[in-house]
């Protein structure tokens, strides 16, 4: 099935995506980027993928894909409510349906890797950083999860 977007918002522009850069004081990826350029926000369909948490294999539904701008379902909106509760080097760029954020990481050794934060695995010391053990492993990258959206078997 080919992936498709509803609910999106126009695609960006380079210089736009240099703004965000800036105003979120980190440097995206280059194929989220290219994903941007294209598709900016949105529900996919299908929207449904496949994670791994400690061995054990499950599944997710995304909601929509967070846009850039000042709207609802903000990228923005997401790294400022999660920010000290995901890792560091990742940034929020969609939303299952009950909220809890897919991640991209955008550094580190973990560059370009797609994940799954859930709220019930979160540590409960809230000064315990949160690391990537609490996370579902999703994919080595942005293409690879994209690709991976199906509909569950």
């Amino acid at each position: 099935m080919k992936l498709q977007f509803t609910h999106g918002k126009e695609p960006l522009t380079p210089e736009r995506i240099q703004e965000v850069e800036a105003q979120l004081g980190r440097k995206l990826p280059d194929e989220y980027k290219r994903f941007l350029l294209k598709q900016h926000g949105g529900h996919p369909e299908p929207c449904e993928f496949e994670f791994v948490r400690q061995g054990e294999k499950d599944w997710a539904v995304i909601a929509y894909f967070l846009n850039l701008g000042d709207e609802h379902e903000t990228l923005s909106e997401y790294l400022i409510s999660y920010e000290d509760r995901i890792p560091r080097d990742t940034l929020p760029i969609a939303r299952d349906p009950g909220g809890n954020p897919i991640l991209l990481a955008v550094s580190g050794k973990n560059q370009g890797k797609v994940y799954f934060w859930m709220r019930e695995y979160e540590p409960d010391d809230p000064d315990e950083v949160q690391e990537y053990d609490h996370l579902g492993f999703v994919a080595n990258s942005l293409d690879e999860f994209l690709g991976a959206l199906t509909k569950r078997p």
